[in-house]
């Protein structure tokens, strides 16, 4: 993941902060531990959340205990209106592409997509995207998901022939229903697992969808958005 920019404009700021017990990697969201003196934490294990998330490490700290080691200094961007932009990964695993529907049963109507070989019972209000066919780069919002069909009240603006292809992701923009599960090592967003429900801190603003391998989610923190929609209801 990497910051491409601030709400507010400007040049983000940043701020060192001593690591806590594990090695993070750059480009990865680093959280502030419940524990006094711990240090930041990187996150080992997908589906845990990220609610004391402090900000996105621009470089690699390894912890030491032996007296005259270096600095395990972690770089942190703390802005709270980043725009965290990240690779969507089809699994748990960072660099892992995002799950390709292929049709294996046509529809005229462009309601439903059907591939026997998958399972998609998930993407209820997830995103539906063309990468082959005749409806490549529309883009749909499933409304219900059963065994290998995702169906659509919204149709593609054609229908789908054996062989077609799409991407499909378990999140939508400005879906908060939805926090993005972020991968193990918290570089990149697993779009097609069931999302997580555990304050991963983060919620998804725009998509630049294009193959399984270089599709990308655009988000900023969960708290601001929710005192956005706040504002606009008349809540003060």
């Amino acid at each position: 993941m990497i910051v491409s920019g601030l709400m507010s404009g400007g040049a983000p700021v940043i701020q060192s902060y001593q690591i806590g017990a594990v090695t993070n990697v750059a480009g990865e969201a680093l959280y502030a531990s419940a524990t006094a003196g711990a240090g930041l934490l990187t996150r080992i294990t997908e589906g845990t959340g990220l609610a004391n998330y402090v900000g996105m490490a621009t470089n690699v700290a390894t912890p030491s205990t032996t007296q005259g080691s270096a600095e395990s200094l972690a770089r942190v961007i703390v802005n709270g209106d980043a725009l965290i932009r990240s690779r969507m990964a089809g699994s748990a695993t960072s660099g892992s592409d995002v799950g390709l529907l292929t049709i294996t049963t046509a529809d005229s109507s462009g309601l439903t997509l059907v591939d026997s070989a998958l399972t998609i019972t998930s993407h209820i209000d997830g995103y539906f995207w063309g990468i082959s066919g005749a409806n490549v780069g529309q883009v749909r919002i499933c409304t219900s998901a059963a065994s290998s069909t995702a169906t659509f009240t919204q149709p593609f603006d054609n229908g789908t022939v054996v062989g077609d292809t799409f991407g499909y992701s378990t999140i939508q923009p400005a879906g908060v229903i939805n926090e993005p599960l972020l991968t193990t090592d918290a570089t990149e967003v697993d779009v097609t697992t069931t999302q997580d429900e555990s304050s991963s801190s983060f919620v998804p603003m725009a998509f630049d969808l294009n193959g399984v391998a270089d599709s990308y989610v655009l988000m900023g923190l969960l708290i601001l958005y929710m005192l956005a929609t706040a504002l606009t209801k008349g809540i003060k």
